[in-house]
């Protein structure tokens, strides 16, 4: 049981931190630990040995209820017990595959032995290589408009093997506009992101990320206010 915290000064946090900074500590080392590790998953099949790193109040669960509870957030981290500590490990290594075109669900066009698309997805939290299908229908659309309707923006139309979350344009747009962040110190941000201890190792054309990002970001803010301001009442409702 933590010792009660100790009271400051009124009004004044800092002092407050100060004092407490052993409790604080506690707490947040706490986290990188995981109640009932090892036991029954709830599923009554695995065992607790995966947590969410991107998800509030995260439970561990056994790698199967790890990706059906995260159907549709295909970019969270998982973090698993590799028998020492929680290993970063991609979605990917768990064995999702990302459907696109019919939601999460798979292409009734997909043929059970063939192989998916390989693609790197650049979001907010990092870098992730992912396994993709794309819809196959007669009248799919090209994988450019299934990327975007996703959430993707594809860094090519011609068969786009590279694409960014949207909210990682937005973010670095206000980064680059208000901060005043190079391209490269945006790149060189998601890269440690993705792997701080072995920058290195994250893909080579990562570091071009930003650069696309930021043109492309740019091109498209700029063409939506065009088409707002010819809608009478499209600025009253424009996002910032």
């Amino acid at each position: 049981m933590m010792p009660h915290m100790q009271r400051g000064k009124p009004k004044d946090p800092i002092f407050a931190f100060e004092q407490n900074m052993p409790l604080v500590i506690e707490a947040v080392l706490a986290l990188e630990g995981g109640e009932g590790l090892n036991e029954v998953c709830s599923c009554e099949v695995g065992r607790r040995t995966t947590k969410c790193g991107d998800c509030c109040l995260a439970d561990l669960s056994c790698e199967q209820c790890f990706l059906e509870s995260h159907r549709r957030n295909p970019l969270h981290w998982a973090f698993r017990w590799n028998g020492f500590y929680y290993s970063k490990v991609s979605q990917k290594k768990l064995g999702r595959i990302v459907h696109l075109g019919h939601k999460e669900h798979p292409c009734p066009q997909i043929v059970i032995d063939s192989t998916p698309t390989n693609l790197q997805i650049v979001h907010t939290n990092g870098v992730h290589d992912i396994e993709a299908y794309f819809c196959r229908c007669q009248n799919a659309q090209p994988r450019w408009k299934q990327l975007i309707d996703a959430g993707y923006f594809p860094g090519t139309l011609n068969r786009p093997e590279t694409a960014f979350t949207v909210s990682l344009m937005k973010f670095a747009h206000a980064l680059s506009t208000i901060g005043h962040a190079s391209a490269m110190d945006i790149a060189t941000a998601i890269r440690r992101i993705t792997n701080g201890a072995f920058v290195d190792e994250v893909p080579v054309r990562a570091i071009c990320i930003s650069f696309k990002i930021k043109h492309d970001y740019n091109q498209l803010h700029t063409g939506f206010l065009k088409e707002l301001s010819s809608c009478p009442s499209g600025m009253e409702n424009s996002p910032s």
